[in-house]
């Protein structure tokens, strides 16, 4: 099937964290570096790979799909121009399928929506849903980890690894509708302090069970094989390995 990308110039190409207007041809070859899965190629490679749009704006979550779908996907993320769907639902599952279903009216291939978060048992869940906006809208992750260890100091919980997990819900859409929703979660504990540079969202204050490092002081290699997102995907694997000619 042949794309008629001026249909979309909203979209952008996802190439080694930088993105760029895609308006159906890339001039020239530009190495994004030995590092990256996803590699800036010349027009006839980079058009003979599958495409996969990935609602979302966070460049750390392209990244991550990035590394988990491998060189064989060109990945798509939702320019800054694009409307955004309110996230409205009381759930993960409920806010993946509106991504997912919202940006698929603007697409006519796979698209791939994730909704995740950190669950806090001491908090009752919270922040949850909430994760990204925990300290409001438009926080950083810095001011919204701040509030969290602020939480738990308030109940007397810091500083005693309080339980708390990683939650993650993809839905897969095309055409308005939602093929398919997986999750997948990790247990852990939390720091009473952040540590690490790598990750992202509240990677610094989380231990997974088993490690005494948190997800911001694991490669990313090692991260994607046990995180909540990386075990929702392995599962998506296998639903969508079923439902297309696209072996994962």
């Amino acid at each position: 099937m042949q794309m008629n990308w001026d249909r979309f110039p909203a979209l952008a190409l996802w190439c080694n964290g930088n993105t760029a207007p895609f308006g159906g041809v890339i001039h020239g070859s530009s190495p994004c570096g030995a590092a990256s899965r996803i590699s800036c190629m010349e027009t006839k490679n980079i058009l003979s790979r599958h495409r996969i749009l990935v609602a979302t704006q966070n460049q750390h979550k392209l990244m991550e799909f990035s590394e988990l779908l491998g060189p064989n996907f060109e990945i798509l993320g939702m320019d800054a121009d694009l409307p955004q769907v309110e996230e409205s639902g009381d759930t993960f599952e409920a806010n993946a399928r509106l991504k997912a279903e919202f940006a698929s009216k603007f697409f006519s291939h796979w698209v791939l929506a994730d909704d995740s978060g950190l669950e806090v048992d001491a908090l009752d869940g919270a922040p949850g849903i909430f994760s990204a906006r925990y300290a409001g809208q438009g926080a950083t992750d810095a001011e919204n980890c701040a509030l969290l260890l602020r939480r738990l100091e308030e109940i007397g919980v810091r500083g005693t690894q309080p339980t708390a997990r990683f939650r993650c819900v993809l839905a897969l859409a095309q055409a308005g509708k939602t093929v398919v929703t997986v999750s997948g979660s990790i247990e852990g504990t939390l720091a009473d302090n952040e540590s690490g540079q790598r990750g992202f969202g509240y990677d610094s204050l989380f231990y997974p069970v088993g490690y005494s490092t948190t997800f911001a002081e694991l490669s990313p290699k090692i991260k994607n094989e046990m995180s909540h997102r990386g075990r929702a995907f392995q599962k998506l694997r296998c639903a969508w390995t079923a439902l297309s000619d696209i072996d994962l």
